[in-house]
C-alpha cells in the first residue's frame, strides 16, 4: 500500500513541477530543509499567452526549455484552457 502512494505522489509531484522529498530518517530532515530552501531561493515565475485563444476547456501542454544551459526545469506538464 505505501509503495502505491509514493508512486501516486510522485506523478502528482512530476504533473505539477513538484518535486517529491522522502527523507530516510529525521536526522535527514535538516539536509532536506536545506535543498529546499536552496531550491526556493533559484526559482522563477514564467507566464505567456497561448497563441490558441479558444475557451474550450480543453488540455494543452507545455513544455519548457533552456537551450544551450544544463539546467534542471521543473514545471507543469500542462493545463486546462478556460470555458
Amino acid at each position: 500500500m505505501l509503495d502505491a502512494s509514493e508512486r501516486n505522489l510522485a506523478q502528482l509531484t512530476t504533473a505539477t513541477g513538484g518535486r517529491l522529498y522522502k527523507p530516510q530518517s529525521f536526522s535527514a530532515l535538516e539536509g532536506v530543509y536545506g535543498e529546499i530552501a536552496e531550491e526556493l531561493r533559484s526559482q522563477y515565475a514564467l507566464y505567456y499567452t497561448p497563441t490558441d485563444a479558444a475557451r474550450d476547456g480543453r488540455f494543452r501542454r507545455v513544455k519548457v526549455e533552456v537551450p544551450g544551459r544544463p539546467l534542471q526545469i521543473n514545471s507543469r506538464v500542462g493545463y486546462y484552457a478556460p470555458r
